[in-house]
């Protein structure tokens, strides 16, 4: 996965890293490495994602592994959206928060 970042951590470059995969007729589960490369800070975190595939809608939960709120939990969402320059013609646009009261 790859893409852009903005808000807190500033323009950057984001990638993710795909460590399983389980498709379903509805759902789609996936465990992933996200790293966030922003203009002011950069993190890494941990996710869980579940993907309805019947509204194209994901929610997302995890912990920041290494850099900016490291320990810190991680909530957000994404939606599947038509790209059609891109090779599977969709793209996800989201957001993701880390939730720095967490312990």
């Amino acid at each position: 996965m790859e893409g852009i970042v903005g808000g807190d951590v500033g323009v950057g470059t984001f990638a993710g890293e795909i460590l399983t995969f389980l498709p379903g007729l509805h759902i789609t589960n996936i465990e992933a490495l996200y790293h966030m490369n922003g203009g002011n800070h950069f993190f890494s975190a941990h996710v869980f994602v579940t993907e309805n595939e019947d509204t194209g809608k994901a929610t997302i939960t995890g912990v920041v592994t290494d850099g900016w709120h490291k320990g810190k939990d991680v909530l957000g969402e994404y939606t599947i959206i038509s790209c059609p320059d891109k090779p599977l013609g969709v793209c996800f646009q989201g957001t993701l928060h880390i939730h720095v009261g967490s312990e």
